[in-house]
Formats: structure tokens, C-alpha cells, sequence
């Protein structure tokens, strides 16, 4: 379908880093009663990588948050416990500058993080990248996007996330305000932190 080939060209995936330090997927919500189907696909990539990056010896800081408009945020966050097993819950969350925030502040004493990989879905990694790289300008952060077919769910929270389409354009769409207000660096952008994507 030519929204996979547009959400296809849109999409940051960088290749797998060999060094990783903070493993980070990005929060897509629950229904009432399982992950969203974007929750899933990024938490089972997020296995996968950091099953590779173990591989080649590397055991990154695994954190995640939970969405904050969800029915039932708490189910992201028990459903989640369960497929990483380890890995340190930041708490709900509203929106991308959000949630890179909490996982900021959520490090440990003294961890600073100089390679970063994120894991979202093919519409929003362009905007996500932003973001990070604007509160994480020290570090190298890289992007791997799951198909933004794997987040289609006419349950999920986020409106858009029913139809691809919607779910491009409401992710797509605001990416030149934010790269616009990054300029000014993460204050500026922080102005942003209640922009997110609609929910029901």
C-alpha cells in the first residue's frame, strides 16, 4: 500500500550500533485489557535488539515508560515487566518530550549514557529522533522502527494509531516545529512537552 512505502521513506532505522549503553522503547499505550499492538511490536523488537547487542557483549540500561492516556496505564507497565523481565519503569507518560525527560531523570547517579538506541514505530522515529538527540546532545542516538503496519490497532488509545494514515500524518506532521524549536535547544523544546498524539 503506498502508506507503507511513504511510512517506509519517512522512517529513521539506523543500523544496530555496536556499543549500547540505554536501550529505550517508546511507550504506544494499552487497551483494556493487553498492550496496543505498537506496544508489542516495540517491546518484542526491543527484546530482539538487546538480545543481539548481548551478542557482541554489550548489556544496555533497559528503561520504558507507560502511556499516559491509556484505559489502564498500569497494564503497559505489568505487560511490559513481563516481556523485558529487568529494566527500570520511568512511569507514565504523555508524551515523547515526556518520557525522554522521566527516563532522564530516572538514570543512575552518574550514568551518562554515550550510546543510545530508541525503538519506535516507522511515523514517529523521524520526530522521536528530535527529541532525543535535543535532551541527549552528548550522546549517539540512534533510531530502529518497527513497520508502522505492527502499530495499526483500532483499540489503541491514540486515535490516530486506528488508521496508518492518520497515525503518518499526526506523527509526521509536526516534525518541522519541533526540529524548528530544538534549535534553541532542550528549554525551547521543552515548551512542546504537551503537544501528543490524540487520544479517545
Amino acid at each position: 500500500m503506498l502508506v507503507d512505502w511513504l511510512a517506509n521513506k519517512w522512517a529513521v532505522n539506523d543500523p544496530l550500533p555496536h556499543r549500547c549503553d540505554l536501550l529505550v522503547p517508546v511507550a504506544h499505550g494499552a487497551t483494556s485489557d493487553r498492550l496496543t499492538c505498537g506496544a508489542e511490536s516495540v517491546a518484542r523488537k526491543t527484546v530482539e535488539i538487546r538480545s543481539q547487542l548481548r551478542g557482541i557483549g554489550q548489556l544496555p540500561y533497559l528503561v520504558f515508560g507507560a502511556f499516559t492516556g491509556s484505559e489502564k496505564p498500569e497494564l503497559e507497565k505489568v505487560e511490559k515487566h513481563k516481556i523485558f523481565r529487568t529494566g527500570k519503569y520511568v512511569g507514565t507518560v504523555i508524551s515523547t518530550i515526556e518520557e525522554c525527560l522521566k527516563v532522564k531523570r530516572n538514570l543512575p547517579d552518574g550514568f551518562t549514557p554515550r550510546n543510545i538506541v530508541v525503538v519506535t514505530d516507522e511515523a514517529h522515529s523521524r520526530r522521536c529522533r528530535i527529541v532525543w538527540r535535543t535532551f541527549f546532545p552528548q550522546s549517539n542516538v540512534k533510531m530502529i522502527s518497527v513497520k508502522l503496519s505492527d502499530a495499526i490497532d483500532a483499540k489503541s488509545p491514540m486515535t490516530a494509531y486506528g488508521n496508518p494514515w492518520k497515525a503518518l500524518f499526526f506523527q509526521a506532521g509536526p516534525t518541522p516545529v519541533y526540529w524548528l524549536f530544538s534549535r534553541g535547544g532542550a528549554k525551547c523544546l521543552s515548551r512542546l512537552s504537551h503537544l501528543h498524539t490524540p487520544t479517545k
